[in-house]
């Protein structure tokens, strides 16, 4: 089995203005982000939720298109999970519609590695909160448990608590950062097989922790600016995946187009 490469997209709050997210920048990082990505050898996109600054449900509508239209240029394929800002004023139905989702959570195979994509607003709770429902937690036990290939799982919201303290968005309504049943999730993952990691976005940042060996891993959003309101440099993650277990993830911006980190787990 060859090594897979995947680029991680999140966060990308397409919209107006609203805290230190420009949202009016959102469709030209976006658009930026895919020429550069059409230039490397990957094997996919993953989309990690959150892709409107939720203004009300006709706008989001025309954003959540707009971001759609923009991966319809891509090479490779793309796959997307639900964030809490797509939830605000579009429904599941719809979100899985315009971006063809096969469902809500789903499995695919990329490269022979099993690629597990969450639903981590089922239900959303508080007021960004995530949750992994016992269905799909039922789901996922399923799936973990399968065989030996190597496995990847992907949510919005990450499964570990984390230090939010200078995270402007967060530090203000702990555990909303992270799942509330995150402590089931890891139960799970640590009872597969051959899990690599699990990966999300939601808190903006880079942040990364092993929990009984798994790794877990938050990428950075697209948008963010903070402190500013505007001119975000357009975050974006580079993963190299191998059968091992071994993680090369690089982190990059657009403006300037530079390598800022790289890590090895």
């Amino acid at each position: 089995m060859k090594n897979i490469t995947l680029a991680f997209v999140t966060d990308i709050h397409a919209g107006k203005l609203i805290e230190h997210r420009p949202g009016q920048e959102a469709i030209g990082l976006l658009s930026s982000f895919i020429s550069i990505i059409q230039e490397r050898d990957i094997d996919a996109v993953i989309e990690l939720g959150d892709r409107v600054n939720n203004e009300d449900h006709d706008q989001d509508l025309q954003n959540l298109n707009a971001v759609r239209d923009k991966f319809t240029s891509l090479k490779v394929p793309r796959y997307s999970i639900l964030g809490n800002h797509d939830m605000h004023y579009l429904s599941k139905d719809e979100n899985k519609e315009i971006l063809s989702l096969p469902a809500l959570y789903y499995s695919i195979n990329i490269g022979g590695f099993t690629c597990l994509f969450l639903d981590t607003a089922d239900p959303i709770w508080g007021h960004c909160g995530g949750t992994v429902s016992k269905q799909q937690l039922d789901w996922l036990t399923s799936e973990v448990q399968k065989d030996n290939r190597p496995k990847l799982v992907f949510g919005h919201h990450p499964a570990t608590v984390q230090n939010q303290t200078g995270n402007p968005f967060f530090v203000d309504i702990p555990g909303e950062e992270t799942l509330k049943n995150y402590a089931q999730v890891q139960h799970v993952l640590e009872n597969g097989k051959h899990v690599i990691g699990y990966f999300n976005g939601h808190v903006h940042w880079f942040h990364v922790c092993r929990v009984r060996q798994i790794p877990y891993v938050s990428l950075p959003s697209l948008l963010e600016a903070y402190p500013e309101k505007e001119h975000a440099p357009g975050r974006y993650t580079l993963a190299e995946f191998s059968e091992d277990g071994i993680i090369d993830l690089s982190f990059h911006t657009i403006h300037p187009r530079r390598t800022i980190g790289r890590i090895v787990l």
